[in-house]
């Protein structure tokens, strides 16, 4: 029994060898001479290759670990890509801040005298530099008491005019403040009120390039970037500096020029190419 399993094997070596050998040497007897599946073989072999094809890597003179991918019209309309022209418009820049409604009577010697001529003062602490309110815009403010047991309620939304940024010093060290003046009685508010703050920063309504928030894709390591689109089919990651996003926007203060075309659909699938994770994926 052994001596008969042995030489089964034995011929089944020689038949695989054999099928293998004609097909290494001699491809154009395939079709004519070996079954079906083996020429079905074969072209599977040869439609992977073709799928591959879909994503091209191209190094960038000058751009060390960034390539520009190159797909085919299939490949494109099959990731579903879009792009958007990044464009130049006026953008609201503004914080909310919590917030203390004061008397003037309680107010440090140090609060601007505009503060001191009023009844009741919005004090706004500021955080740092970048949150330098914008000259002679009013702040928008939101109670935060919903109810008051008695007196009058205040409105969903009142301003207050501003009167002046003084640098105080903390036990913490030095912080800047934001003093407001609430007029007309602050329709309802009283001292010791909190409120949120919308308090518009400085180069508000500023012209500045914008792109949808969607084409931003971040590493791990924080850095920004998008795909622009210079050429049908081809794309290449650009970096973004970031200065706010807001309501599905990015505001930048650095990256590609407006009028440039970049991904806001696909950028994902774009990084999974070039970083060669997900080539497969490209070129089904």
């Amino acid at each position: 029994m052994t001596h008969v399993l042995t030489a089964l094997l034995a011929a089944l070596v020689a038949g695989l060898s054999g099928h293998l050998l004609v097909a290494t040497l001699l491809p154009d007897l395939i079709q004519t001479y070996y079954p079906q599946w083996v020429a079905r073989h074969y072209a599977g072999k040869a439609g992977a290759g073709k799928r591959e094809e879909t994503v091209r890597l191209e190094p960038i003179d000058g751009r060390p670990g960034v390539s520009r991918v190159v797909l085919t019209k299939l490949a494109v309309d099959r990731l579903g890509i879009q792009t958007a022209e990044v464009v130049v418009q006026p953008v609201e820049r503004f914080r909310n801040i919590g917030s203390v409604v004061l008397a003037a009577s309680s107010l440090p010697p140090t609060a601007p005298a505009a503060a001191h001529g009023s009844a009741l003062v919005l004090v706004v602490p500021l955080s740092s530099t970048a949150d330098t309110p914008a000259t002679g815009e009013p702040a928008q403010l939101f109670p935060l008491s919903a109810t008051r047991a008695n007196g009058p309620q205040p409105s969903a939304r009142l301003t207050a005019r501003p009167a002046g940024i003084v640098a105080e010093t903390a036990l913490k060290g030095s912080r800047r403040t934001a003093y407001y003046v609430l007029e007309n009685g602050a329709q309802g508010l009283e001292p010791g009120d909190f409120v949120m703050a919308r308090v518009p920063l400085l180069r508000n309504a500023a012209p500045s390039s914008v792109i949808p928030e969607s084409a931003v894709i971040y590493e791990p390591t924080g850095t920004a970037w998008a795909y622009a689109n210079p050429a049908p089919l081809v794309y290449v990651r650009e970096p973004l500096d970031i200065e706010m996003t807001a309501e599905g926007a990015a505001v930048l203060r650095r990256g590609p020029a407006p009028g440039t075309r970049i991904v806001t659909v696909g950028a994902f699938e774009l990084y999974g190419a070039e970083s060669a994770i997900g080539i497969e994926k490209v070129g089904h």
